[in-house]
């Protein structure tokens, strides 16, 4: 009996732990240049919202050339473990090119940081097509 209760209480615990990183965390996010003339490296705004152990994100993509905003927006999600543990997937969805990411890492709900790697991997007609791009994101909780 006592068993059981053990197993049952740890299966609640799990998304009640995570709660303890539920909130807004702003970061940035930066990625290497696309290997192509005149791209530049990307260091962009994101915002990740956690809530009830699913972490969502979000951000404008930029023009890789000037760096102007595009009207795309990234967008992806992920679950959040009990120690912080996170994995995002996501990507974007352009007119002449897709790319999907993922990035994982930890999150510190002490700290209130976090810090994720991970990559982009491009679609698209011309030379960025099939590329690889590795990127990393520091946070801050907001709230």
């Amino acid at each position: 009996m006592r068993s059981l209760l053990v197993l049952v209480l740890s299966l609640c615990a799990g998304p009640a732990l995570a709660q303890g990183f539920d909130g807004t965390w702003n970061g940035r996010l930066r990625c290497d240049a696309l290997n192509q003339p005149g791209q530049r490296p990307l260091d962009t705004a994101i915002l990740v919202t956690v809530a009830n152990g699913r972490a969502t994100f979000r951000r404008t993509v930029l023009n890789p050339a000037d760096g102007s905003p595009t009207g795309i927006v990234e967008v992806g999600e992920g679950p959040v473990g009990t120690d912080g543990s996170v994995t995002l997937e996501g990507g974007a969805n352009g007119p002449r090119y897709t790319y999907t990411s993922r990035y994982a890492g930890r999150l510190s709900a002490a700290r209130g940081s976090g810090q994720l790697s991970g990559a982009q991997d491009w679609a698209a007609t011309g030379a960025v097509s099939g590329q690889r791009r590795p990127c990393t994101i520091g946070l801050r909780r907001a709230s």
